[in-house]
């Protein structure tokens, strides 16, 4: 499954892509596709080679093929489609034969790849060139015999993003969920978000056992933005991937059931910028939200600030703002990030910086039953005064914290 959009772009936009030369069309351009048991693609410049995915070796070779083109497929079948479209080839993964060309959709109307299927977006009406649409369709296409299922209708300022392996799913600014089977190519369920926050800014989907955890970002309100500039500026941690997912945001998180689409909370977690770190084990237990922190006039002490989140509860279940960080008699590089080791033996996930001379933080799942609490409530940003140097609170405070 690749993305090509991510849950922050609307569904509307019409994104527009440079036609000119680019990376993708020069002399030696690489481009791999997805690693399956059939083989390994790969495309430089025009020449496509697959590759035995045990020894390495090449199983066959085929040549004057659209270059730059976006590589994606299954086990029997390779589409190789270039970025207007037009002329796709669709090859055999066993021998290389081709099948068929087709034109597809460009590359801004894909929303992903599901295998050899595209997911893609069109105006749900003639907009006569208008940069925004009001409404589109998303509908899936099969390369291979070139059919077209619609999979449904949404507003032009809703979001969508992958929710698991063989799932899309779509958040409307009214609150309204829809999870699709791509797969199947019909709808799983649709719902309806309580508590949904103004202003809808992106969506994010974890998969994690029989729940859907969803996550919307919104805008935050001129007050809300004041008060975090007088904390503070707030980051992503340095090298984190998954680029702007990784963003710190302001908005609401729910558990949602797979199937029915029932919510299993009672309230969604709420968070204050603070970054959904997605790319960690799926397994584990807990969702693990974290930021870096400047405060305000004190550039010498960024600091990691982290939040778990039990995905069964929502509840909390471990915060630290002061996690790590860089002190005035430090000469290193600053922070590295955080990451978590879970072991089933022992029952524990371990919260790590990758640092020798920062210690881990260890928390252990005992089973004990666990008094009951609401999910997660994040307290809204309140501004702390500008500290005046004729305050004796501001010089103790200096002392307690010098080295």
């Amino acid at each position: 499954q690749r993305v090509v959009r991510d849950g922050a772009v609307p569904l509307g936009l019409r994104a527009s892509e440079p036609r000119g030369p680019d990376d993708s069309g020069r002399r030696g351009a690489v481009h791999g596709g997805r690693a399956r048991c059939s083989g390994v693609p790969v495309l430089v410049d025009r020449t496509l080679k697959v590759h035995d995915p045990r020894t390495g070796g090449l199983l066959w070779e085929r040549q004057r093929l659209p270059a730059g083109s976006e590589l994606f497929g299954d086990d029997d079948h390779l589409c190789v489609c270039p970025a207007d479209g037009r002329q796709a080839v669709v090859l055999s993964m066993v021998d290389g034969r081709c099948i068929r060309t087709l034109d597809l959709p460009r590359s801004e109307q894909r929303l992903l790849t599901s295998g050899r299927r595209i997911v893609v977006v069109q105006p749900a009406a003639a907009d006569g060139g208008e940069a925004f649409a009001r409404s589109v369709r998303v509908e899936l296409i099969d390369p291979l015999d070139g059919t077209t299922r619609r999979l449904g209708e949404f507003p032009g300022d809703a979001r969508g993003a992958p929710a698991g392996e063989r799932h899309f799913g779509v958040v409307e600014p009214s609150g309204r969920l829809t999870l699709l089977d791509l797969d199947a190519g019909t709808t799983e369920f649709q719902t309806k978000l309580p508590d949904m926050p103004a202003g809808l800014a992106q969506v994010q989907f974890v998969a994690w056992a029989d729940r859907l955890l969803v996550f919307v970002g919104r805008g935050e309100t001129p007050k809300e933005q004041e008060a975090l500039a007088k904390l503070g500026m707030f980051a992503a941690l340095p090298g984190a991937p998954g680029g702007e997912l990784t963003q710190p945001l302001t908005g609401s998180l729910w558990a949602v059931e797979r199937t029915s689409g029932d919510m299993l909370w009672p309230v969604p977690v709420t968070v204050f910028r603070h970054g959904l770190q997605r790319h960690q084990a799926a397994e584990l237990p807990v969702l693990l939200f974290a930021r870096t922190v400047q405060p305000q006039g004190d550039v010498d002490r960024p600091r990691l600030d982290v939040l778990l989140i039990d995905k069964r509860t929502g509840q909390a279940c471990y915060t630290d703002d002061r996690l790590g960080g860089r002190g005035p008699n430090r000469a290193d590089g600053g922070m590295v990030g955080v990451g978590m080791l879970g072991d089933p033996a022992t029952h524990t996930i371990t919260l790590t910086q990758g640092r020798p001379d920062t210690a881990d933080v260890v928390l252990e799942f005992t089973g004990a039953p666990a008094p009951p609490k609401p999910p997660f409530q994040a307290p809204a940003p309140a501004a702390t005064p500008e500290p005046s140097l004729l305050d004796p609170a501001f010089w103790i405070r200096k002392i307690f914290e010098a080295p």
